[in-house]
């Protein structure tokens, strides 16, 4: 990647992995459905602005107007429902760390899907490596609850992860020629009309919250993780392709547990510091020039 990339890609992974403390925080007073309204509220007023100041040219075919409904379900109100959810019972560090596994059903789904995204032996071992540091970032807690009530949760995550590889390979396939901005704006209004209508049938009322730093939480996973961020994303998922950019899942991954250790007090044993090594090894393997990719 190019540095202007690698800012965007090191801004993307830092706003996101910060997300999970953020979700913990707000669930501590507001209901998963309520939380994912409320900040993707936020982010479609955040794009809207950000729309109306570019002016980009709206789809006219149906085709894709399809296509931005479709990844307004699985990029955006699916996700971000099951991470929610799950991080009522999940640590924020292990949520983090389960849904860094994107990268490797995004090169699974890609080697079918995207003709362009053949991967070479080197970016193979990149991912492997990156995935080695995630399990064991994750090993501690597997150790300790097997057959245990996380493991609804551990699935909900992982579902979480398949949908945001699905996600990436179907805009690369169906959204390429949709402005960004739009990419952007579209998927999150229609997943926050999803989000409201799950409100009124899951929570059955919307309770607002009162508390500061919940309202804190809410405004930074507005403006940041479901506003700003997605301009990032989308630039990047066409210009650096799927697979490169889910590697972002892995250090998502290493910033998560890092700040659930310093603002969770959980744990900080050798395999958040082996882990981590690791998870940084294979983002960097696999963005690495010499793969001619």
């Amino acid at each position: 990647m190019k540095k202007r990339e690698w800012a965007a890609f090191i801004a993307m992974t830092s706003i996101w992995g910060s997300s999970y403390l953020w979700i913990k925080l707000a669930l501590r007073e507001v209901g998963p459905f309520t939380l994912v309204g409320l900040r993707l509220l936020i982010g479609a007023i955040i794009l809207a602005v950000i729309v109306a100041a570019r002016r980009p040219y709206f789809p006219q075919d149906a085709r894709a107007w399809r296509a931005l409904v479709f990844m307004g379900l699985i990029n955006n109100a699916l996700p971000f429902v099951l991470i929610s959810w799950s991080e009522k019972s999940v640590d924020s560090a292990i949520a983090a760390v389960l849904v860094s596994t994107v990268p490797l059903f995004t090169l699974i789904i890609s080697y079918f899907f995207l003709r362009e995204e053949r991967t070479s032996w080197a970016r193979m071992l990149g991912l492997l490596i990156g995935f080695a540091g995630v399990v064991v970032l994750m090993s501690r807690e597997v150790q300790e609850t097997v057959m245990s009530d996380k493991l609804v949760g551990y699935a909900a995550l992982l579902a979480a992860s398949l949908s945001y590889a699905v996600a990436g390979v179907f805009a690369r396939r169906n959204l390429s020629q949709v402005e960004t901005t739009i990419q952007a704006f579209v998927p999150i209004v229609v997943a926050d009309l999803l989000a409201w209508a799950g409100v009124w049938t899951a929570e059955n009322a919307v309770i607002f919250p009162a508390h500061p730093l919940t309202w804190i939480s809410i405004l930074w996973l507005g403006v940041m993780g479901s506003g700003f961020i997605y301009v990032l994303y989308f630039h990047l998922l066409h210009s650096v392709g799927p697979v490169r950019l889910s590697t972002g899942a892995y250090l998502i991954a290493l910033i998560g547990v890092i700040l659930g250790v310093i603002f969770l007090g959980e744990r900080l044993d050798w395999q958040l510091v082996s882990g981590g090594g690791l998870v940084i090894v294979g983002v960097l393997i696999v963005n690495t020039r010499s793969q001619g990719s």
